[in-house]
């Protein structure tokens, strides 16, 4: 509220962006697209490594070939290694520590 005497001040007016994405939403979104990868990937190779050990026989088919039980768990666990991979380069070294350190797509 104005004091007695003075005019109301105007509403604050505020530049409008330069762009329409600045580069630091580029990489939340591209960090936000690794994430989303990386979580779906992290969910397969949980699902081959259960698959894997699950599997009545002793042969298990991985993407159509016939493989060892041992050998198909061991595939599930370079998956869970590459989905790792996609997440910590971005979670890491982020300067924005709260949009990307919360995972919005739990696991």
């Amino acid at each position: 509220m104005a004091e007695p005497g003075l005019p109301p001040s105007p509403p604050p007016s505020f530049p409008p962006p330069p762009h329409w994405c600045s580069k630091g939403d580029e990489v939340l979104a591209l960090a936000s697209i690794l994430t989303f990868f990386g979580a779906m990937l992290l969910a397969l190779s949980m699902v081959v490594q259960r698959y894997a050990l699950s599997y009545p026989e002793p042969q298990v088919p991985i993407c159509g070939i016939k493989v060892r039980r041992s050998l198909a768990w061991f595939f599930g666990l370079v998956l869970y290694g590459a989905a790792n991979g996609l997440y910590v380069p971005y979670h890491s070294n982020s300067s924005r520590p709260p949009p990307m350190r919360c995972r919005a797509l739990p696991t």
